[in-house]
C-alpha cells in the first residue's frame, strides 16, 4: 500500500507591521497607573492627620487635630482641645461640630457625649475652665463615604460675640 500523502501546507499569512496606537488619555494614564504603587509604598496614600489652631477674643486657645486623609472603612480621630489662656475662668463653653460632616462617617462616637443637635450643629458642652486648664472633645470616626468631606468646628460661649470657627476637610480614598 502506497504511503498517504499529507495535504499541502497553507500559505503563510501576509506580513504586517505591528504598531501600538494609543490616544492622548492612554499616554497619560499609563504613567499614572505605574505611579500608584510607588505612592502607596511611600505611604502617600495612607492615613494622615492635620493640625489647626486659633485664638478667641476671650483668651481661649483652640487646637484641632483631624484626619486629613483616610482610607474607606478606616478609622481616625478628631480632637478639639480648648485651653484657657486668660486670667479669668471660662464658663458656658460649647464646642459645635458640623452635623453634615459627621453624618458621612459610620458610628461617630463623641467623648464627652453631645447635649443636643441644633440647626446642623452637634453641641458638646465643656466644663468650666480655670486659667491654664484644658478640656478636649474627641470624636472617633470610621470612614463610610469616599471623596473630599468638608467640615467645621466652632467654639462658642458666654461673653463671645461670635463663635470661633475652624474649617477643615478629610479626603477619603477607596
Amino acid at each position: 500500500m502506497p504511503p498517504k500523502s499529507l495535504p499541502p501546507l497553507p500559505r503563510p499569512p501576509p506580513s504586517y507591521a505591528r504598531v501600538v496606537r494609543l490616544g492622548a488619555l492612554e499616554w497619560v494614564g499609563i504613567p499614572l497607573l505605574a505611579l500608584l504603587p510607588l505612592l502607596s509604598l511611600a505611604n502617600l496614600l495612607g492615613p494622615s492627620e492635620d493640625h489647626l489652631a486659633a485664638e478667641t477674643p476671650g483668651a481661649l486657645a483652640v487646637n484641632l487635630t483631624h484626619p486629613s486623609r483616610l482610607r474607606h472603612q478606616g478609622t481616625g480621630e478628631l480632637v478639639v482641645a480648648v485651653t484657657n489662656t486668660g486670667t479669668q475662668a471660662a464658663q458656658d463653653l460649647v464646642v459645635s461640630l458640623d452635623e453634615a460632616y459627621l453624618s458621612r462617617f459610620l458610628g461617630a462616637e463623641t467623648t464627652p457625649a453631645p447635649s443636643a443637635i441644633v440647626a446642623g450643629r452637634v453641641r458638646v458642652p465643656l466644663p468650666p475652665l480655670a486659667p491654664g486648664e484644658r478640656a478636649s472633645v474627641r470624636v472617633r470616626l470610621e470612614a463610610d463615604d469616599w471623596g473630599r468631606l468638608p467640615g467645621w468646628v466652632e467654639l462658642g460661649g458666654a461673653g463671645q460675640a461670635a463663635p470661633t470657627r475652624l474649617a477643615f476637610s478629610t479626603l477619603v480614598l477607596p
